[in-house]
């Protein structure tokens, strides 16, 4: 009896076959080319990417031109808002609680780069309606990405700075005004 033998024919090897079989074959020399492509293209993006910019603005937008004219006419209302949200468990209306956030707000409009605090006792909608959290908004000069990194650390600092020797505890939330900035 004869034996019959049946060969598997493949159709050509695609690229990626052959590529497979190379890497296989050469894995030293594939491992050394993906850590040379691996650093090119960082090097790369370092030399072409170094222009990065943090920027929100659309020039000749509406929203750009309203931001302009805000700053020309109000430049109180330009800049950067952040809210300092305060909470006290016996509650943000009480007297001795009022005049220590009053003191704090006192302390954060003296700093640099703010134009504006309002307090959360004058809007009453600034207040949880138990009373026991409320915020604060300070405007800022510019947008938050102009103002130092030390002022806005001083800024932070000076909020919850107060927390250290009261029950009223301070965070930070910093929400950029709307229209570009």
């Amino acid at each position: 009896m004869a034996e019959s033998r049946q060969t598997l024919t493949h159709p050509s090897s695609s690229p990626f076959e052959r590529l497979a079989a190379w890497s296989y074959g050469h894995r030293w020399w594939a491992v050394a080319l993906w850590v040379a492509v691996l650093a090119g293209v960082t090097l790369a993006s370092q030399a072409l990417g170094s222009s990065f910019r943090n920027d929100f603005s659309l020039p000749g937008s509406d929203s750009q031109r309203v931001l302009d004219t805000l700053k020309q006419h109000a430049p109180a209302q330009a800049g950067a808002t952040v809210q300092v949200v305060l909470q006290d468990p016996d509650g943000l209306r009480q007297s001795s609680t009022r005049e220590r956030v009053e003191a704090m707000l006192g302390e954060l409009r003296g700093l640099s780069h703010v134009v504006e605090v309002r307090s959360p006792y004058a809007d009453a909608a600034a207040i949880s309606r138990d009373g026991t959290t409320g915020y604060a908004t300070v405007t800022l000069d510019g947008k938050a990405e102009e103002v130092p990194g030390a002022d806005v650390r001083r800024i932070i600092d000076t909020a919850r700075g107060r927390r250290r020797w009261h029950p009223c505890r301070a965070g930070w939330r910093s929400r950029p005004k709307s229209g570009g900035s």
